[in-house]
């Protein structure tokens, strides 16, 4: 419910301008631009504006839409739901070739690791292990005396 002697809103001027204001509140309208020049003013110019596009454009909004904006044809494109499941697949399994060959490239990349540390492996003058070592076999196998392990990441020479 618009009460009738609320003050005038910036929809209801808008909805003047474009001539869809309620026939209700039209007096009460223009009673309010009478007594506020700046809205008037506002109002003049979107009017001004209002007619230089009706006068540009007006035309072009009376001519009927091309066919290849029909709905129904739209709605009723040639791609349906398999084509684009069978995009995914194909999208996921490409993903998936690109990241198994990129981590391919970057497992077979050599280590920054530099001569002295690597050297310090051998020595045994590294301070601490960067991981644990494993636990000798249950089944009483030792390692020949003076062989070394194949990896660098030990502490000492075993």
């Amino acid at each position: 419910m618009i009460d009738r002697n609320s003050p005038v809103t910036t929809d209801e001027l808008h909805a003047y301008v474009d001539g869809m204001l309620p026939a209700d509140r039209l007096a009460a309208v223009e009673a309010w631009l009478a007594t506020h020049p700046e809205d008037a003013a506002d109002v003049a110019e979107w009017r001004a504006q209002a007619d230089a596009i009706r006068a540009r454009y007006g035309a072009v909004a009376d001519e009927p839409a091309p066919d290849r904006f029909a709905l129904d044809r739209l709605a009723q494109s040639g791609r349906g739901w398999r084509v684009i499941a069978a995009a995914a697949i194909v999208a996921a399994l490409l993903g998936g070739l690109a990241g198994w060959l990129a981590h391919g490239a970057s497992a077979a990349s050599p280590s920054p690791a530099s001569s002295a540390e690597k050297s310090s492996c051998w020595t045994g003058t590294r301070s601490a292990p960067s991981r644990p070592r494993p636990a000798a076999p249950r089944s009483g196998f030792r390692r020949p005396s003076g062989s070394r392990p194949a990896c660098c990441r030990c502490t000492t020479a075993s």
